[in-house]
């Protein structure tokens, strides 16, 4: 019991390190932030010395139902084992832009759990998820929040804004949604995978999916970008990998799947990330979910 206080007292006054990450607020929820938002969950991440967590928000920037694309605004921050914040920063995006919150566990603390937490303002899409990264900056765990439409991204009260609630409504595009995945340029390749199922739900028989897949970088830019057309059962996939004479520069990048699915069918996504000497997956991502009260049960 001793040595676990001792641990979380040290890794508290390591705090102040992190400030090197981003500028300190106090606690609370700065103003104009909504207080009543319905944030991501995400569990604890158990670090140890010496590696690092980033906590990455894209600013989704592709119309949902008759919803154009907003700005994102919020907080993001850790917090240790007893609630306390280690690091915390505000963003504010326009669409298709990211940022990314790190934070390094000192030397002089052997293990810790971290707790990473985001709050949206109203307005915008904000897609969230977290990696962790070895001593050498290597990515070797990715986190989604706990499942997958773009429309619960969206953090208004207003109904009118909420694609699933209009009387009526005639069915738009309703993405999954994708975090940022760092890629290592030089050994991976990233693969958006698309499979139609092909059983019927509640008596209705399957259709032929059919969309966009696409791949930003960090700034939005498209990267490539392709269309599937399958029929039920049938699968599409869509790779991008760096050509290996351009990968003097930056080693590591940040790449987002972007899946735009239209009307019929129900494809079901997921993103692989691939070691290009051996061609095995070290990370299969689902789609993220996205609010804390799926986490109450009713």
């Amino acid at each position: 019991m001793k040595i676990a206080q001792t641990i979380w007292l040290v890794l508290l006054l390591a705090a102040g390190a992190a400030a090197v990450y981003a500028q300190p607020f106090t606690n609370g929820i700065p103003p104009g932030l909504n207080m009543q938002s319905d944030p991501p969950g995400f569990g604890i991440v158990t670090l140890r010395t010496g590696q690092g967590m980033g906590l990455n928000v894209v600013c989704f920037d592709h119309q949902v139902g008759f919803v154009p694309p907003g700005p994102c605004r919020g907080l993001l921050m850790f917090h240790d084992a007893a609630g306390n914040d280690l690091v915390r920063t505000t963003y504010e995006l326009k669409p298709g832009e990211t940022k990314t919150l790190r934070f390094t566990l000192p030397e002089r603390v052997a293990i810790g759990a971290i707790d990473p937490c985001w709050i949206p303002a109203p307005g915008g899409r904000a897609v969230a998820s977290v990696e962790v990264f070895d001593a050498f900056g290597n990515p070797t765990l990715f986190a989604h929040p706990a499942a997958a439409r773009m429309s619960d991204f969206n953090n208004s009260s207003d109904g009118r804004l909420d694609p699933g609630s209009l009387v009526g409504f005639n069915p738009q595009p309703d993405p999954p949604a994708f975090g940022m995945v760092s890629l290592s340029l030089r050994s991976q390749l990233i693969r958006v995978n698309v499979a139609c199922f092909e059983h019927p739900v509640n008596g209705t028989p399957p259709d032929p999916c059919r969309g966009a897949f696409m791949f930003h970088d960090a700034a939005g830019g498209v990267v490539k970008t392709g269309r599937y057309e399958v029929k039920p059962g049938e699968v599409a996939a869509l790779e991008y990998a760096m050509p290996v004479g351009d990968t003097t520069g930056n080693l590591i990048a940040g790449i987002i799947p972007c899946v735009l699915p239209e009307r019929g069918g129900r494809a079901v996504p997921n993103v692989e990330i691939v070691n290009r000497a051996t061609g095995d997956t070290s990370l299969l991502i689902n789609p993220a979910v996205d609010r804390m009260s799926q986490f109450q049960k009713q």
